[in-house]
Order: structure tokens, then sequence, then C-alpha cells
């Protein structure tokens, strides 16, 4: 994942590589050459749906994921 830059603007979408928006604005890349596997015990999965428990934190996290998709 990478900031957004002027170059980027021109960029299609491919196999490699994904424009991220929001609100039709350029906010970041992800440039999947640059990736690295990683072996599946070092990933943790997260629960990404609002809960009374959240802290603000937590909560303020999953609106703007929400938001994004």
């Amino acid at each position: 994942m990478d900031s957004a830059k002027e170059k980027h603007k021109m960029h299609k979408n491919d196999v490699d590589f994904t424009r991220i928006f929001d609100d039709e604005q350029l906010i970041s890349v992800l440039n999947f050459n640059n990736m690295i596997p990683i072996d599946d015990k070092f990933i943790t999965k997260i629960d990404l749906k609002p809960n009374v428990k959240d802290s603000r934190s937590q909560a303020n996290y999953k609106k703007i994921v929400h938001k994004r998709n």
C-alpha cells in the first residue's frame, strides 16, 4: 500500500496494481508486486462487525472500513 501520487492518476487497475478511491478521490494504491507472501499462522482475522464492546478507536476504524467498502 502506498499513498496516492500524481503519477498514479493515470495508471489503470491491473493484475498487479489497484487504485483505492474515497468518494471518487484517489486516496491510495496497492502494488501487489511489492508484497511478500507470509505463512497463514501470521494472519489474524479481524471482526469488522460493530460491537457494543468495541473501544472508541475500534468503532471508528470499523466505520471507516465500512465506508470505504
